[in-house]
């Protein structure tokens, strides 16, 4: 079987990132789990290190898209796991269950989303906005992606219209179990909001260049820009 790797990029998650350390260090078919502080200032690297990862890290903060792409460029796998680190609900049976496309080469990519409201409606079948840090995805498409969108939460739109457009498609499937600790119950309401109106500004930015620009990404064919079957599954 192809090699696995799981990447985790935290942020001031040291409450957080042991329940989801917990269960990706002991799922029996990853090559190795690697942890990448973004320049936390709490204790998330003490945390971290309790478990047997590999442990990278920035003195400051990059952002999201940043921390995966360190990740990234240190995995030994040729298929990647992203875990968000404040993820509950996670377990090896959801983890198989999301890998599994990829590894059977169904999909280059495969989201375990959460079950929002949002995703049930006849529009979530067009896959731009499928936000979710719980993805796996073969390391070329993520090799494909510029570093332009590689800043902070532009990276969730541009890593599915990378999959869509590279070869085989994304799969996609709701996970009830999985949720998430909200930004404002982390910082508080104040900071909760400035940091999720950063996000929404980034999830905009990419899709306006991608979707509304049209802006390819380099190294994309004309003829694999031809939408590949995606299974809504």
């Amino acid at each position: 079987m192809e090699k696995v790797s799981a990447i985790v990029p935290a942020y001031n998650e040291s409450s957080r990132l042991a329940r989801v350390l917990q269960v990706l260090t002991t799922y029996p078919n990853f090559s190795e789990v690697i942890v990448v502080n973004d320049g936390s200032t709490d204790d998330t690297k003490t945390q971290a290190l309790k478990y047997r990862i590999r442990y990278l890290e920035h003195l400051r903060n990059k952002g999201k898209g940043l921390a995966m792409d360190t990740g990234v460029k240190h995995a030994s796998g040729q298929i990647i796991f992203f875990s968000d680190a404040d993820i509950k609900g996670l377990s090896h049976e959801i983890i198989t269950d999301i890998l599994s496309p990829v590894l059977k080469e169904q999909a280059d990519m495969s989201i375990g989303i959460r079950p929002r409201k949002i995703y049930r409606l006849p529009l979530s079948r067009y896959y731009s906005l499928l936000i979710g840090g719980e993805r796996a995805m073969r390391k070329e498409i993520w090799e494909c992606i510029p570093s332009y969108y590689k800043q902070g939460f532009r990276i969730e739109v541009a890593m599915n219209y990378a999959a869509r457009h590279c070869g085989r498609g994304l799969h996609r499937q709701i996970v009830p179990n999985l949720k998430q600790t909200i930004k404002e119950q982390k910082t508080g309401i104040i900071p909760g909001l400035f940091s999720r109106k950063k996000m929404v500004q980034d999830v905009a930015t990419s899709l306006w260049h991608l979707y509304i620009l049209r802006k390819p990404i380099p190294g994309l064919t004309q003829k694999n820009l031809s939408p590949s079957p995606s299974n809504p599954h």
